[in-house]
């Protein structure tokens, strides 16, 4: 799947990268806020 990079996404913010050993959802509830911090939307 191809899809443009939203505006203000060109040097993404650390996310980091899930591990396995921790909480999935709690994991994707971080990179959320921290999406909606930078006020990132659309597909990632």
């Amino acid at each position: 799947m191809r899809a443009p990079i939203p505006a203000g996404f060109e040097r993404p913010p650390p996310l980091g990268t899930y591990d396995g050993q921790s909480d999935l959802d709690k994991h994707i509830d971080n990179i959320n806020a921290i999406l909606d911090f930078h006020m990132v939307s659309g597909a990632i």
